[in-house]
């Protein structure tokens, strides 16, 4: 039987734990490690860094479109922060030794990064792009805009991106649990940067080759990719069941 009281204690005990383990794999011996408020504290400080830059060279009505973009992207990478324990054998032992079953671990790493991290990373995102654009027009055009055209902002929260953004966290949290070297797990990082990179150039070759109304349809919406975000997720739990036995 699922305990929420120990899912609620792995959630709180995920927020913080990953975060804190020292990073040897690109400091070696002198190993690094940062508090999680300051992990917290770094995307909307680069969102905002972010829309100071953008305002150099925009309208000062534009739309604050690239907020939700880098909350996005990190939270499509959170995955392989917040199972960092498990690329160390004995850090993952001691996870996976925790009086929690696997049912529980897996639905509190779920939790994690499909509702918690985004909902946090997109709202952080765009607060802090919103208020580098009003201090960017205010440095650099010498007014204070703080209202901007929100057209756009719209495209993020519509079924088709929300739907394919929580199938890519699902296979990056199965793919943390598979990949147990972190230098490794970096590389995997940068495959995922570089194919957001040309995802745009893909659904224009797929416009011209018919198949995005299929990818962009209800059924794939609705039932596809949700099924997908589904096996992915059994995955993730069969591989921690595996460990654990």
């Amino acid at each position: 039987m699922v305990s929420i009281i120990r899912v609620y204690n792995l959630i709180k005990r995920d927020l913080i734990i990953p975060f804190a383990i020292p990073n040897r794999a690109f400091f070696k011996n002198s190993a690094r490690k940062v508090a999680v408020w300051r992990y917290a504290l770094w995307l909307p400080l680069f969102a905002m860094i972010m829309g100071i830059l953008y305002c150099t060279h925009s309208p000062m009505n534009e739309s604050p479109e690239l907020g939700p973009v880098y909350g996005i992207i990190f939270a499509i990478v959170l995955p392989y922060v917040i199972t960092r324990e498990h690329c160390k054998r004995s850090n993952r032992e001691f996870a996976l030794l925790l009086p929690a079953t696997a049912t529980e671990k897996c639905l509190a790493f779920a939790i994690l990064s499909l509702i918690i991290l985004p909902l946090y990373s997109i709202v952080s995102s765009c607060i802090g792009y919103y208020i580098g654009m009003i201090l960017g027009n205010g440095i650099f055009k010498g007014t204070f805009v703080v209202s901007y055209i929100h057209r756009d902002l719209a495209v993020f929260l519509s079924p088709f991106v929300i739907s394919l953004m929580l199938m890519i966290i699902s296979l990056n949290l199965l793919l943390s649990l598979l990949i147990k070297n972190e230098i490794v797990q970096m590389i995997g990082l940068f495959l995922v940067f570089a194919i957001l990179g040309i995802f745009p150039a893909v659904l224009a070759i797929l416009k011209d080759v018919f198949l995005l109304p299929f990818l962009t349809g209800k059924t794939a919406i609705y039932l596809i990719y949700p099924l997908i975000s589904t096996m992915l997720l059994l995955g993730s739990y069969v591989k921690l069941k595996e460990e654990r036995a």
